[in-house]
């Protein structure tokens, strides 16, 4: 814990190299972090859910959103989700209070989770993610 009080905002570089020095393989994770574009919005809104140890559970809003429109997909360490609507000119609205705007959303994940399940229902997307532990690592109890 002293090793991490000593550093602040304002000696984040130090701190950076620090990392390098003890962690290996580090520098990829902090690229992946640095370079992972946010948008300033908060649509579509969502949750992030612990499930037990090894799952998270993600539920994003996609009201007015049908299966086709949406495309989920793993990338280079990144959940992503898209959401492309066909506009129907057709229709005139006297009240639109359902926002159906286009949008990407990606969230960095770690290398050992994997999608386990994505379910669309009610207008909610629910993305199952689960820790894979690999055999080496799991308990094993001998005795």
């Amino acid at each position: 814990m002293s090793v991490i009080t000593k550093f602040n905002t304002s000696n984040l570089q130090k701190f950076l190299n620090e990392i390098d020095r003890y962690y290996i393989g580090g520098d990829e994770w902090i690229k992946r972090m640095y370079n992972t574009s946010y948008n300033d919005t908060n649509y579509p809104p969502y949750n992030v859910i612990r499930e037990n140890d090894n799952e998270i559970k993600l539920e994003v809003a996609v009201a007015g959103f049908k299966s086709n429109d949406i495309n989920v997909y793993t990338e280079d360490g990144k959940l992503v989700i898209e959401c492309n609507k066909e506009v129907n000119n057709n229709k005139e609205y006297v009240y639109q209070g359902l926002a159906t705007r286009a949008f990407k959303r990606q969230w960095t994940i770690s290398d050992d989770m994997e999608v386990k399940s994505v379910n669309h229902e009610d207008g909610v997307l629910m993305v199952l993610l689960e820790k894979v532990i690999p055999e080496n690592k799991k308990k094993k109890v001998w005795f």
